[in-house]
């Protein structure tokens, strides 16, 4: 349910990323004077990386600009360069000690969708980290052996960040 849950939720931001691309408005009329051909897509979006988490030391949410649309770039938020998260690849058990710094122009924080972490280190919509500043997150790895994701969970500001590429898979193995 939460792969499910993520896949969802990334598809429909991606949607919402070549809509605004697209130029349309709510009565799917262009706005902005870009025609989008079938052959405008031939770009690939490249895969997010797969990382160690335990080897992984810092974090940073920061906005980027990716081809989307062949020869266009368009703006989006990421956890690296490029649109979604790294994947990150836990055994049960790990000790996770990451530094995140938030680049983006607006308050953001990570949610650790499905972890059995502290309260303090979920990233409930209060607990935010602000532009240009730091948090350490420090959590061991305390569930089963499952696919998660990560996503900000910012009061008033989720559903933006995650459409505009804010999110990504959480591995832990066991």
């Amino acid at each position: 349910l939460t792969g499910a849950t993520g896949a969802f939720t990334v598809i429909g931001g991606a949607a919402w990323l070549l809509q605004s691309c697209n130029g349309q408005n709510k009565n799917g009329m262009h706005n902005n004077g870009i025609k989008i051909k079938a052959g405008d897509f031939n770009t690939p979006l490249p895969s997010p990386p797969l990382f160690d988490l335990k080897s992984t030391t810092s974090f940073e949410a920061k906005q980027t600009a990716v081809e989307i649309l062949k020869g266009k770039k368009t703006n989006v938020y990421g956890y690296y360069d490029g649109m979604l998260g790294k994947t990150f690849i836990v055994n049960k058990g790990d000790d996770i000690n990451l530094q995140f710094t938030n680049s983006l122009p607006q308050a953001t924080n990570i949610h650790w969708h499905g972890l059995i972490i502290p309260p303090d280190m979920d990233g409930f919509p209060s607990q935010v980290t602000q532009p240009g500043g730091t948090f350490q997150y420090q959590f061991k790895i305390n569930q089963r052996a499952g696919t998660y994701w990560y996503h900000p969970h910012p009061d008033g500001l989720t559903a933006e960040q995650v459409m505009q590429g804010l999110a990504g898979f959480f591995i832990v193995r066991d």
